[in-house]
């Protein structure tokens, strides 16, 4: 039996939840998953997880930050040192529309879990709550240039100079170290910089010169990259409508500007909507949601990268969660059309292939909307339409 701590301001209550856990049985060949955990939406005492999309971590990963897409949610869990699960505290637009978490789409922590931004795909939005001498979080401000949905959405004018933040749709997050972040919004078609000052989200203008006017094909997410040899960082922007990647490097300056742009549809890869790095092998994996297909890059020479393989394979179709091993040994996919985690593996001489498939029937984990390696040894899934928070334990082969 575990305890669940629901906390509505400081005010909390203990709920009992049975959680069984529920192995997969696997070749010893390939990392063995299961289900250590789990919280779902109005059960036991939780909520703020209808349609969950992503998470984020406190620095010390004793806390996970979850955002909901329907709920228009935050919500708040902690991990104590047995890695039990709490549920403690949940924001919901439908409580305070100041909060502008309308389609809640992505979530980050800055100095440990001190601050939590989140962006708002519908409120076109980003806010920013802090945590509090108490232990829990209050709302702080946000920042958004206030144009309804049904404006962006459904009104065939073109929204032209109301668009002056560049946050119309913001898809994804960025952190960049404790203080700066970039966003990717896919209805501005725009990258932007902003950074946290004074317990308060602003532009941050002299990073933005870089970008400013550039297309980005509809942008959804951002990889950093780091070559391990120079100890350069550059960024990979996926444009989802153009099936495109952008490098933006920052050349002699100390501000990111465009460097190279590649065509994915030669490849087949279709509306990339996820990328993961693994710097160790200065490799970059890209998973294309309109296909059957996950992409390897590699920097073939200073500030330019092609593709070195493509992996196609049924279990594929429709991809958009990617999650790889520290090492770039093992990998995990998964779809939002689909059930279960897909297995990777990485080999020196024949590269990435597909393993297997787990989770996918009796106990089934399905309509995953994102994959998230906090430990070497914990993959945390949301699945969307589940309504519900997964904790798995990852046991790798020796």
């Amino acid at each position: 039996m575990r305890l669940w701590t629901r906390c509505i301001g400081v005010s909390c209550v203990l709920c009992t939840v049975l959680v069984e856990a529920r192995t997969v049985d696997m070749s010893a060949s390939f990392p063995s998953l299961h289900i250590s955990q789990q919280a779902t939406n109005n059960q036991h005492g939780v909520s703020g997880l209808d349609n969950p999309r992503k998470i984020a971590t406190s620095r010390d990963k004793k806390s996970i930050f979850v955002v909901s897409g329907d709920d228009d949610a935050l919500s708040v869990f902690q991990l104590d040192s047995d890695d039990q699960l709490y549920f403690k505290q949940t924001f919901k637009n439908i409580d305070n529309n100041r909060y502008k978490l309308a389609g809640a789409s992505d979530v980050i922590a800055l100095d440990n879990g001190k601050w939590l931004i989140t962006a708002s795909f519908y409120d076109g939005a980003l806010s920013l709550f802090s945590k509090v001498e108490q232990g829990g979080y209050q709302f702080v401000h946000s920042l958004s240039d206030d144009l309804s949905a049904k404006r962006v959405f459904k009104d065939p004018t073109p929204v032209g100079g109301l668009d002056n933040l560049k946050l119309l749709a913001p898809w994804s997050i960025l952190k960049l170290d404790e203080q700066h972040f970039v966003v990717a919004s896919y209805k501005s078609d725009a990258v932007r910089f902003f950074k946290l000052s004074n317990g308060r989200i602003v532009t941050n203008e002299p990073a933005n010169k870089g970008v400013n006017k550039q297309q980005f094909g509809s942008p959804v997410a951002v990889q950093p990259i780091m070559n391990k040899e120079t100890g350069q960082k550059k960024l990979i922007v996926a444009g989802f409508n153009d099936s495109t990647l952008t490098l933006l490097d920052k050349g002699d300056t100390q501000y990111y500007a465009v460097s190279q742009r590649i065509s994915l549809k030669e490849y087949g890869c279709l509306n990339p909507q996820a990328m993961q790095a693994v710097e160790i092998i200065n490799k970059l994996y890209v998973a294309c949601s309109g296909s059957d297909k996950v992409l390897v890059l590699q920097e073939s020479q200073p500030n330019q990268f092609k593709v070195i393989q493509v992996v196609a394979h049924p279990h594929l179709q429709g991809v958009n969660s990617l999650a790889m091993a520290r090492d770039g040994r093992w990998g995990y996919a998964a779809s939002e059309k689909s059930n279960g985690v897909i297995v990777l593996q990485n080999k020196p001489l024949t590269g990435l292939s597909v393993s297997t498939i787990v989770l996918d029937n009796t106990p089934v984990v399905s309509s995953i909307s994102s994959l998230t390696l906090t430990r070497p040894d914990l993959l945390v899934v949301t699945s969307a339409k589940q309504d519900t928070l997964y904790l798995l334990n990852v046991t790798a082969p020796h």
